[in-house]
């Protein structure tokens, strides 16, 4: 006797990802903008970054597993600056982890308010973007010369 497969009706299926009335984290709020660009699109991003396309919709959703290595090759696919696309994964990234970075230690344990401190460590999140942008810039002439 054969067994009968069991698909979903579509009433079912439509309804199957939990919806959220959170505002959108920073990167999902910049990738939602820049793939509702003229001519932009998901699968485009994807294609043109080389990241999975389903990585790009979790993103979106606001789920975990963003790397600085992804939000660079995003920026470099958008043709945006670097610095700005950190700007806004730092917004997704949450508060830096005492412990792993003296830098970002000294900033959290210092007498500031909250609020400077906030600002002091976007700075500090700019210049690392930036230092990130010029070692690219030096491995692609390095990579020219060779």
């Amino acid at each position: 006797m054969r067994r009968r497969a069991v698909f979903p009706r579509w009433w079912e299926a439509s309804y199957g990802d939990r919806v959220s009335d959170a505002k959108p984290t920073g990167w999902s709020r910049f990738l939602t903008e820049m793939t509702r660009r003229p001519g932009w699109s998901v699968a485009r991003l994807a294609r043109e970054s080389g990241l999975n396309r389903s990585s790009i919709f979790r993103w979106i959703k606001g789920e975990p597993g963003l790397t600085l290595h992804s939000v660079h090759r995003i920026a470099r696919a958008l043709d945006v600056e670097p610095s700005v696309a950190m700007l806004a994964a730092a917004e997704t990234l949450g508060p830096p982890r005492l412990d792993d970075d003296p830098e970002m230690r000294s900033i959290m344990e210092s007498d500031l308010p909250q609020a400077k401190k906030d600002a002091i460590i976007a700075i500090v999140r700019a210049r690392r973007a930036r230092d990130l942008d010029d070692t690219q810039k030096m491995i692609d002439l390095a990579a020219g010369e060779s």
